[in-house]
Parts: structure tokens; sequence; C-alpha cells
């Protein structure tokens, strides 16, 4: 499957948060990605510290 522009940026921030919490961090997921004109949007759900669960909408 080939990404698009949003996808591919959804990706690339995942990497980054993953790089900044570590291994406090797990059950990465991205979802709802809209790549329409003048509407991109992502989601992604995380837990860190192993109780916490994150929502994070770009």
């Amino acid at each position: 499957m080939e990404l698009n522009e949003t996808g591919k940026f959804a990706v690339e921030t995942s990497q980054m948060i993953q790089t900044h919490f570590g291994k406090r961090m797990d059950d990465t997921c991205i979802y709802d990605i809209i790549d329409e004109p003048n509407h991109h949007t992502f989601k992604l759900k995380f837990r860190v510290y192993n109780f916490a669960g994150v929502k994070f909408q770009a």
C-alpha cells in the first residue's frame, strides 16, 4: 500500500514521538487519515508509562 503525504507525515510524527518516549511507550495506532484538498488530518493513539492512554490529533 502506498501512503499519501498525510500518511507519511503521520508515520514520521509517530516515529518522533516514539523516539521521545522510548521504552515507556507502546501500542501505537495511526487512524482516520484524511488527505483531501484543504483538509489534511490524522490521529495517533498510544499508551505511555504502561497505563496512560494518549490521543494525538493533527
